[in-house]
């Protein structure tokens, strides 16, 4: 079976602190496989692009498990971030002008009602 930790914080610094622990019961007993989390909807970063925004909240939660695949919960309904997921992916892995990117997205769980994208 496979084991998904899923950080669910409103707040950057509580889900670096679960992406370290979920990394580190995966040192010591090889689960969970990876981490999830939502986007920010509470505590935004302040940048106008809304691909930029994720890129700088979930870069510090990927950093802090190390190795870990990452999956991105989609729940426009309930969060208010609502973007084209084929978009999201495309910027995940090629990246931005200062080069950031998140090469460790390896899916995402999908519940909006577009069925467009």
């Amino acid at each position: 079976f496979y084991i998904i930790f899923m950080l669910c914080s409103t707040r950057l610094y509580e889900s670096i602190e679960l992406a370290q622990y979920a990394f580190e019961l995966n040192q010591l007993y090889g689960k969970p496989d990876a981490i999830a989390s939502l986007p920010p909807f509470y505590e935004k970063p302040i940048v106008s692009d809304q691909f930029e925004q994720l890129m700088t909240w979930f870069r510090p939660i990927v950093d802090a498990a190390p190795g870990l695949p990452f999956y991105y919960y989609h729940l426009p309904g309930q969060t208010l971030v609502n973007l084209n997921m084929r978009d999201f992916v495309r910027y995940a892995y090629q990246g931005n002008d200062q080069g950031t990117s998140l090469p460790e997205l390896k899916g995402a769980k999908y519940v909006s009602s577009d069925g467009r994208d």
